[in-house]
């Protein structure tokens, strides 16, 4: 094989890996939904924590990032499903900010996005909007939930959010770009006296592990 050959097919395989790289990266810069507040771990399980009480208003926030669009696209609709434990939490109102001009809420219905957890659906569809790519933390709206009864800390996640549909201004569909990710997390009660010792406890092991990791390093 000359070298000229040999040039020629280092550059075809360059080209060719290069594409491979591209398809394969696409995926993280993606369309994707989220909500705040996310939620923090204070009893050691593997949820996120959302601390509340019952008889409270629970305010969620929801948020747009736009990256992984195409430069010459502008996001004009799309959905979203809100999945709830119905048992902790009642759904009251969605209101929505002024980057969409037409609102559509569905349910909720009984439905889950994380089976064995939430148990039912509520639909935000959004409309009349003229979104541009790669922006973060648009907010969108705000679902607001009242805390019942129910509520407790049994580790299994009571809220979720993903995406359902997407269009640009030609309507196409952008669903295949977007994040699949639920994002997820519990709602329970603020950690009674009888907990703290444990939490506690758990929160000076980290620690102890921490320091040993520094001194080992």
């Amino acid at each position: 094989m000359n070298l000229k050959t040999m040039a020629a097919k280092v550059a075809l395989a360059s080209v060719i890996v290069s594409g491979v790289m591209a398809t394969v990266q696409s995926p993280a810069q993606a369309l994707s939904i989220s909500f705040k507040p996310t939620g923090t771990s204070v009893d050691g399980d593997t949820a996120k924590d959302i601390v509340t009480s019952v008889g409270s208003i629970l305010n969620v926030d929801i948020f747009l990032e736009t990256f992984g669009v195409a430069e010459d696209d502008k996001i004009t609709k799309l959905g979203f499903d809100i999945g709830f434990d119905n048992t902790e939490l009642g759904f009251s109102s969605f209101t929505k900010t002024g980057i969409f001009s037409g609102l559509s809420v569905t349910g909720p219905t009984a439905g889950s996005l994380l089976p064995g957890e939430t148990n039912q659906i509520l639909r935000i569809a959004l409309t009349g909007g003229s979104v541009n790519p790669d922006q973060a933390g648009l907010k969108l709206g705000t679902a607001q939930f009242s805390v019942l009864p129910g509520l407790v800390n049994n580790g299994k996640n009571d809220l979720a959010t993903r995406f359902f549909n997407v269009f640009d201004d030609d309507n196409e569909p952008l669903i295949s770009i977007a994040s699949a990710q639920i994002q997820r997390a519990e709602v329970q009660p603020i950690p009674t006296p009888a907990l703290l010792p444990g939490i506690a406890v758990m929160g000076a092991t980290m620690l102890r592990r921490r320091k040993h990791v520094a001194e080992s390093v």
